[in-house]
Parts: structure tokens; C-alpha cells; sequence
């Protein structure tokens, strides 16, 4: 008769005995196989499978405590210091029984092994539901493991919380690391706009909402606005350039869109990005109302009454002469167009408030090596990590 227990770590034979088994049929083991409630040995073999399972539960959760001391030991293990709550440590036990269900296969130098933990980490946080496929990819796995896998997501409701949590704490360092780059004394004035904190943003669109879910860097008006184009139902427009009122071409920093309404209303956040040491002046404001004045004049756009427009100028400071002429921030507002001056501080803090009943609950605090692990995972290939690490001198 077959056990039927998942217990790919463990080779066994398991014996129920009792003298009441000697006249055992046929139709018996038939039943007894299909664990048929009415019948003795049915019940027998249903409660004999319950017992081995929770026997090798108990034994797979010792091997396991074994394999992460001696993770933590080898310095391999991803997580460090004692959890920050209940939701991360349920994390980390069932990160535990994920890694150990795949111990075989972390081979290789500390440095590798260390990677591979890394990204069995990231897999649970990011994409639960997908995990097993990742991780066949990564250490091709066996049918009896591919299978507990499967049974682990589908068993275990908190891998969609770990996955929310995730992205709450990576949001909540993002911000941390913003901070530091654009508000620390040698960051603000060593920062790049293109090729640092454009490239950053891209990935971060939530910062200027979480309904905006596409974006375009660094393009000419022209091309942005021939990218609405398409969207214009029922008219045919033609490609040809926009121009500022001056004459010449722009270029946006950002683009973002969104869809709301099902469907019928579009909306586009033009975002112009200055270097944190600029102080927004009106030569500043004068640059984002031409790019809005080019956009709702235009023969093409200006009769589309199903899309608005946004234009945000975002720096560190404001002069007082803008201050003073547009206290509240907004430049114009209508039902077409908003045109709004705004820090980055007030940005941040308008995140930070969104996210904090999440960061309350989770008990969460960023600090300055998340936010360089953060930057080293998510923005690496916009260089900044050097820019959040102190300078010898500073520490002295």
C-alpha cells in the first residue's frame, strides 16, 4: 500500500501493526487504501498517514533550524538582526521551509550560495504564485519538489501578504533614499538629472500616484504629443511638430498616463525635474507653461474634452517671488489643465502619508544600509549608491 506522504528528504517504511489485521481481504486493502470511512481499516491507514505526516513535519522543522544556524553561520542567510514584526516572521519561516525543501541544490562558493538565497528571498516577496516555476528555473527541481512547492503557494495565503509587504518596505526605503540624495549636502549638488535621478524615477512612478503605470523619459513634446495621437477616437490628425510659443521644440522630462472611468478618461502627468541646488524661479514656471499653452492649443488636442493634462515643475525649493505669486502652488486649474509648483519635500512627505498605517502596522523603519541595499538592487544602473555612502571624513 502506498504511504501518500510528501517527504522528499526521507526514505522510510511505515508498519501499522495489530492482531486484528490477520484475516485482512481483498475488499479490505481496497478500502483501506482509499482511506474509506466506514471501514477499519480505512480508518486505520487515514489515521497512520496523519501521524507520519505530522512526524515529518516535526522532523523537516529541526532539519530546517539545523540548515539556518548554519546559514547564518557560513553568512549565507538574506535576513540579519531579530524580525520586525509577525508579518516578517512569517516570512522568514516560510522562507526557511522553501529553502530548505531546495538546501541540495545552494552549492557553490559562500558568494554564490549568499546570491542564491537572495534571490529565493526575492522570489517569495515578489512573485509568489510564480515561485515554483522561478526556482525550477534556478536549480531544476524534482517532480516531488516541484510539487510540495506548489502545494506551499497554494497553502499558504500569506505569500500575497509577504508580496504586499514587500512592496510597502521597498517603498518606504525608496523614499528614505530619495531623501538622502536630494536633501544631504554633497548629494544635492552631485546628483545628475538625466542619467541618475530620471533613470530612478522611471522605475518609481508610484511617487506621483499609484494610478500611473507608464511613463516616457527625456522626449521631445513633439514625439509625446504624437503618442496621444492614437488615442484621439474618431479623427484623423497629422503628424507634424509642436512648438512653444517662441518657436522651438521642447523636450519633457517625464510623461506619465493613466486610464480611469472605465476607460473613458485619460490622464497625463507631464513631470519637469530640476537639479536639487535650483531654485524654482519664474524663468522656471515660464517653462512649464509653455509646455502646457503648446499642448491645449494645439489644433490636435484641443477639442479632446476626454483627456486632462497635468503639468508638475518639481525642485527643492521655491523662490519668494513665485511663492508669493502662486501661494497655494498651482499656476492654473480646470477642469482641461492643472499647472502646480511643488518640492520634492512636499512630494515625499504627501508618499510618506499614504504609506504610514502600512509602516505603523508593519513596524518598519528604514535607515541608511536599507536604503544602500535598495538602491544597490533597484536603481544600480543609476550609479547612485556611492552618493548615500558617508565619505571617510564625514564619520571622523
Amino acid at each position: 500500500m502506498l504511504a501518500q506522504i510528501q517527504a522528499p528528504d526521507f526514505h522510510f517504511t511505515a508498519h501499522v501493526l495489530w492482531d486484528r489485521f490477520a484475516n485482512l481481504t481483498d475488499h479490505d486493502l481496497l478500502e483501506g487504501e482509499f482511506e474509506h470511512a466506514d471501514s477499519l481499516l480505512g480508518a486505520t491507514v487515514k489515521a497512520a498517514r496523519t501521524r507520519l505526516r505530522s512526524y515529518f513535519r516535526d522532523q523537516e522543522r529541526e532539519l530546517t533550524r539545523k540548515l539556518v544556524k548554519q546559514w547564518i553561520d557560513e553568512g549565507v542567510y538574506p535576513y540579519s538582526g531579530e524580525p520586525a514584526g509577525p508579518v516578517e516572521v512569517a516570512e522568514r519561516e516560510t522562507f526557511n521551509e522553501v529553502a530548505g525543501l531546495v538546501s541540495r541544490q545552494l552549492k557553490g562558493p559562500r558568494g554564490a550560495r549568499r546570491t542564491q538565497m537572495v534571490l529565493l528571498r526575492e522570489a517569495l516577496r515578489r512573485q509568489p504564485a510564480a515561485m515554483p516555476k522561478v526556482l525550477d528555473e534556478l536549480f531544476g527541481l524534482s517532480a516531488p519538489q516541484k510539487e510540495r512547492l506548489e502545494d506551499l503557494v497554494d497553502r499558504t495565503p500569506l505569500a500575497n501578504l509577504i508580496a504586499a509587504n514587500a512592496e510597502t518596505v521597498d517603498r518606504i526605503d525608496a523614499l528614505n533614499t530619495l531623501r538622502t540624495l536630494l536633501f544631504e549636502f554633497d548629494s544635492r549638488y552631485t546628483l545628475r538629472e538625466k542619467d541618475q535621478l530620471h533613470r530612478m524615477l522611471e522605475k518609481e512612478l508610484w511617487i506621483f500616484e499609484d494610478e500611473y503605470t507608464r511613463s516616457v523619459s527625456e522626449i521631445g513634446l513633439t514625439n509625446a504629443l504624437n503618442r496621444h495621437v492614437p488615442r484621439l477616437e474618431g479623427r484623423t490628425v497629422p503628424q507634424q511638430r509642436v512648438q512653444l510659443h517662441h518657436g522651438t521644440s521642447g523636450r519633457l522630462d517625464l510623461l506619465l498616463s493613466a486610464v480611469s472611468g472605465a476607460g473613458k478618461t485619460r490622464q497625463h502627468l507631464v513631470v519637469e525635474l530640476k537639479r536639487p541646488r535650483t531654485v524654482l524661479s519664474e524663468a522656471e514656471v515660464a517653462q512649464i507653461n509653455s509646455y502646457a499653452f503648446a499642448v491645449l492649443t494645439d489644433e490636435r488636442y484641443r477639442h479632446d474634452e476626454q483627456t486632462r493634462w497635468e503639468f508638475w515643475l518639481v525642485g527643492n525649493s521655491i523662490s519668494e517671488e513665485v511663492q508669493w505669486q502662486h501661494p497655494d502652488g498651482y499656476v492654473k486649474k480646470d477642469e482641461r489643465v492643472t499647472i502646480r509648483i511643488i518640492t520634492w519635500g512636499a512630494v515625499i512627505d504627501a508618499c510618506e502619508e499614504r504609506l504610514r498605517k502600512q509602516q505603523e502596522r508593519l513596524n518598519y523603519a528604514s535607515d541608511q544600509t536599507r536604503s544602500i541595499d535598495y538602491a544597490q538592487r533597484v536603481h544600480g544602473d543609476a550609479d547612485v549608491v556611492t552618493l548615500l555612502t558617508p565619505r571617510a571624513d564625514d564619520s571622523a
